[in-house]
């Protein structure tokens, strides 16, 4: 089996005193599987300052709860800019992944999540790479509330990036801050 640069483990949500909710905890876990079970030379975490009410970059947090679990510093990467899923991986694309010439890597997201995740992931990295997904079943059952979320997110998502290529980077961040309500500049 041909090893995969990195892991990467997208976050969900932190509470305000910088711990996991059991949901990013479980993807973390995921990666951190990954990475010891040797599929990934790197583990890599993502996710901002998504709320006011947590004063922590997500991905600090979760990497502090990864070397807590035994993985070295120095073996993780963070992505701590994105807002929401589609930040995360334009973030990851531009600042990690191209400049360290990875080609393969895993996302490891709650199962509910991977398919907005797979389209999001291949949109933006078009066809030049060989991701892998991983998802994290969920505990209990999904509510409708969650799938409309999933649902309406995809349909904005394909709104926002319309006439955008796949794989264009310059065009998905000058779109990402001129058309996406939570990054465009006012």
């Amino acid at each position: 089996m041909t090893q995969n640069n990195t892991a990467i483990v997208l976050s969900h949500h932190v509470h305000p005193d910088g711990s996991l909710s059991t949901e990013t905890r479980r993807r973390v876990d995921k990666g951190i599987e990954h990475y010891v079970k040797n599929d990934a030379d790197t583990l890599t975490v993502s996710g901002g300052y998504a709320t006011k009410d947590v004063p922590f970059a997500h991905a600090n947090c979760m990497a502090e709860y990864a070397i807590v679990s035994g993985i070295p510093a120095k073996s993780i990467y963070r992505e701590s800019q994105s807002l929401d899923t589609v930040g995360q991986v334009i973030f990851l694309k531009d600042d990690i992944i191209v400049p360290n010439n990875w080609n393969r890597f895993i996302v490891v997201t709650s199962d509910y999540h991977i398919t907005r995740a797979m389209l999001i992931f291949n949109f933006v990295f078009g066809r030049d790479f060989d991701i892998q997904y991983s998802p994290v079943p969920t505990l209990g059952e999904i509510s409708d509330t969650v799938r409309a979320k999933e649902a309406s997110s995809v349909s904005t998502f394909l709104r926002t990036f319309e006439g955008v290529r796949a794989g264009d980077t310059a065009a998905l961040v000058e779109r990402l801050f001129s058309a996406h309500p939570l990054y465009k500049k006012k």
